[in-house]
């Protein structure tokens, strides 16, 4: 009963929106373009509260220095390895630059940053905004920068330069990176978090994974998909398995007395492919369906396997 307690979420927070936006696009006159508008919700509102309040929780010591560079390391550490893989394919500039986009980011912000806090509870979910704090700075210093750069040689363009770049940091859709500095900064200063925070976390996730996850389901084409699912072969390989178990061998140097980090760390490492990688696809004219199509089968993959398998290590062999 508390195995289905805990994994019920993933079904009305994932599952549900998800083919709600599909079937309402395939079965009314709603365009998919008609749900892009609750991703800036998610990107501006839901997700920077989380950051905050979580973060403003947390007792920091300094063990935690680790934990946001386990984070840059969750986006470096595939964009090598992808690079070496890519080698092996005939893609076209957009196609190559879909598929390091996929192994740059995950989905660790709203699918990992959920399993942590079901399966582990609001510290893990603390620990993970902590983990993803540094994100951004891979996200829009590296990947805005090649979404750009291979949209320029696909276009036969100059390629955007550094200001681009301080552009895209200094962004309302930056605002969970705002949110976790400030948020650090008054859990340094001691100010007390208002008691009302951790019902506002529990009720925040929710629409956070709502309006973050229908846009995608609005945009599903299965046609689409299918031509790239080879790619989900790359993603399960790199992204659930090597770069896991690097960054757990590594977290053992710095962080081994603390149980709690060590298994966010694993479960944030281990997530599944991203909606940004979707969205930046789409932002620079790339390959938006090989973008799409390991993000579904991923996901899939990381409902029906992982997670289960999360909760049960989680709260009944790894206790």
């Amino acid at each position: 009963m508390e195995f289905i307690k805990t994994f019920a979420p993933f079904i009305y927070d994932i599952v549900l929106p998800f083919l709600l936006a599909f079937l309402l696009v395939k079965y009314t006159k709603l365009h998919s373009k008609s749900f892009d508008i609750l991703i800036l919700f998610q990107m501006r509102l839901f997700f920077p509260i989380g950051a905050l309040l979580s973060i403003w929780g947390l007792n920091l010591n300094v063990e935690m220095i680790w934990l946001p560079i386990a984070g840059l390391l969750m986006h470096l550490l595939p964009l090598f390895l992808a690079y070496i893989r890519i080698k092996k394919y005939d893609f076209n500039y957009r196609e190559k630059a879909s598929y390091l986009l996929v192994m740059l980011i995950s989905n660790a912000a709203m699918l990992g940053a959920m399993t942590s806090f079901f399966v582990l509870g609001e510290t893990s979910y603390a620990y993970t905004n902590l983990i993803l704090s540094l994100g951004p700075f891979a996200v829009s210093g590296i990947g805005f920068t090649l979404a750009a750069k291979y949209q320029s040689l696909a276009e036969g363009t100059q390629t955007a330069g550094m200001k681009g770049v301080l552009k895209n940091l200094l962004s309302l859709n930056q605002m969970a990176l705002y949110a976790s500095i400030a948020g650090l900064i008054l859990s340094l200063s001691g100010i007390p978090r208002p008691a009302f925070s951790s019902q506002v976390l529990s009720i925040n996730i929710h629409f956070s994974m709502w309006t973050a996850v229908m846009p995608i389901g609005a945009a599903l084409s299965f046609a689409g998909i299918k031509k790239y699912k080879f790619v989900t072969m790359d993603y399960t390989v790199i992204k659930f398995l090597i770069v896991p178990i690097i960054l757990f061998l590594l977290s053992l140097l710095f962080v081994k007395d603390d149980p709690l980090a060590l298994k966010t760390i694993l479960i944030v490492s281990a997530s599944p492919a991203p909606m940004v990688a979707v969205m930046l696809s789409k932002l620079y004219h790339l390959d938006v369906d090989l973008a799409l199509s390991p993000f579904v089968y991923t996901t899939v993959i990381y409902l029906i396997v992982l997670v289960p398998l999360f909760i049960v290590l989680m709260n009944y062999v790894w206790i």
